[in-house]
């Protein structure tokens, strides 16, 4: 079973983020935004899902909607039985 977060661009972003990630295998989904704290900031997705590709944007806001600061922030996917993390830079 292959689960992959693919590309992430821009990186270093500025206003919004294109996250593209791939699931071979029907099932649930969570995609989430957290910081250096390891504190979860956004859930992008969080839903069953049929394999498939798939592209989100982030926009660089919470869960309310806030703009967050600037700084590094993780990218993870977590699926059953597969999770994968990846560093993004928000900058102003």
């Amino acid at each position: 079973m292959n689960q992959y977060l693919l590309k992430n661009y821009p990186n270093p972003f500025n206003k919004e983020i294109k996250i593209d990630y791939k699931t071979e295998k029907n099932g649930h989904v969570r995609l989430l935004i957290i910081n250096t704290m390891g504190q979860i900031v956004n859930i992008l997705v969080d839903q069953h899902q049929l394999a498939g590709n798939y592209r989100i944007t982030w926009d660089g806001t919470n869960n309310d909607g806030y703009k967050i600061p600037e700084g590094e922030y993780f990218m993870q996917m977590i699926t059953d039985g597969f999770s994968e993390t990846k560093k993004i830079i928000l900058v102003k």
